[in-house]
């Protein structure tokens, strides 16, 4: 009878351990959805120009590739990824409290630096947490998490209609703010490290080879990626003529549309490895880019969100689980720091000028060809990459002694 007692009560717990994930995932996406897409248009309407909100674009991507990592260096080798999380969190919601409720020109600034160096990051070990989570209870609900973490955000930008008329931007900042530290109380549910409790490190993990050839992928399928959603909704508005309420109504159905494939990624991923769906959906992604590019009408439009909804939402759930089968548990925090926040903020920097020079002065359809070119050669170079790496690694087991 204690035993069956016993069962219970842990089972009980493993529950409510893993609906606070969830919870604390869905309250990160909210925190994020209140507040990381109005922050620009705040700024324009504080007195910011755009050329200070350039170079401030600029310095944040800067920390962002530099700080972030060594952040998760530094939560890996002590083992206390949580935590790096909630710190994140903390000042995500503190300092958008901060320029909600002083509004001056040096908060301002500051606040839109730490809040654009920290928003992915929020996000990222976030999810990542939550398939860790998964991993050390034995389950391969990774969609849950990453659908949580977007339901939250499409909710977040779903109240922000509301808040706002109701007190304008100060009201949806302090949502946010009040948002983001409930998000710290549900995190102690995620936990505490990516590796399991009773594995023990004595030196630094190594980082594996093949994640090298994810670095290099990701650099062009980044550039080819971001530099398309830089301009997609504005190509709207001019080829299709779209006001802002139906340009906001667009990126809440794109969310919508991305959620039922990262539920299905759990199934695919028994069948298919996670970088077979990575390299078929940028694929589909380069090949979303040319429609977008050629699209004519709202018909179109409809259609053409539900593939990139399909295609988006699988390479985004398939990226996370190839960096985390690639990589060690004790620095995976890491090696997804770099493949999602460094990589691709290095790939703007390099490329963006040429990219918005290329989209102001070519057509819009050349445009979008040169980021489906992008993304489908990240692709291409992860297959050949990880190929190449695997002939030669069993050439050189094959060796005599």
């Amino acid at each position: 009878m204690s035993t069956l007692a016993s069962r219970i009560s842990q089972n009980a717990t493993l529950a409510a351990l893993f609906n606070g994930s969830l919870i604390a995932l869905a309250l990160s996406g909210m925190m994020r959805g209140l507040s990381s897409a109005y922050i620009i248009p705040y700024l324009d309407a504080q007195g910011i120009s755009a050329s200070q909100i350039g170079i401030l674009t600029s310095v944040a991507a800067l920390l962002e590739l530099s700080l972030i990592p060594l952040l998760s260096m530094w939560s890996d080798r002590v083992n206390r990824q949580r935590r790096l999380f909630r710190s994140i969190v903390l000042g995500y919601a503190i300092t958008v409290l901060l320029i909600g409720i002083f509004p001056q020109e040096i908060m301002l600034m500051v606040g839109f630096v730490v809040l654009n160096m920290s928003v992915n990051a929020a996000f990222l070990f976030g999810v990542q947490l939550g398939f860790s989570s998964a991993m050390q209870k034995g389950k391969a609900n990774f969609g849950h998490f990453r659908t949580a973490s977007a339901i939250g955000f499409i909710g977040g930008n779903y109240l922000v209609s509301y808040l706002f008329g109701k007190g304008g931007y100060a009201t949806i900042f302090v949502a946010s703010s009040i948002v983001g530290a409930a998000t710290t109380l549900f995190a102690r549910s995620l936990p505490v490290s990516t590796i399991a409790k009773d594995v023990k490190l004595t030196t630094p993990a190594p980082r594996r080879k093949a994640m090298y050839v994810v670095f290099v992928s990701q650099f062009f399928t980044l550039l080819g990626i971001r530099s398309g959603y830089a301009f997609w909704l504005l190509h709207f508005q001019d080829r299709l003529h779209m006001d802002i309420a139906q340009v906001s109504l667009v990126v809440v159905l794109a969310g919508l549309l991305e959620i039922p494939f990262f539920l299905y990624m759990d199934r695919l991923v028994k069948r298919f490895k996670s970088t077979q769906i990575y390299i078929w959906s940028a694929i589909g992604l380069a090949l979303g880019w040319v429609m977008v590019g050629a699209v004519s009408g709202l018909g179109w439009l409809i259609l053409i969100l539900f593939y990139r909804g399909m295609m988006f939402g699988l390479w985004n759930m398939s990226i996370l689980l190839v960096i985390n089968e690639q990589s060690h548990p004790a620095n995976v925090s890491t090696n997804q720091a770099w493949a999602q926040i460094t990589i691709p903020s290095l790939a703007m920097l390099v490329g963006g000028a040429p990219m918005g020079s290329l989209y102001e002065h070519g057509t819009p359809f050349m445009y979008f060809v040169v980021c489906a070119i992008f993304t489908a050669l990240g692709a291409v170079l992860l297959m050949g990459g990880l190929a190449w790496l695997e002939r030669r690694e069993g050439n050189i087991n094959q060796s005599p002694a």
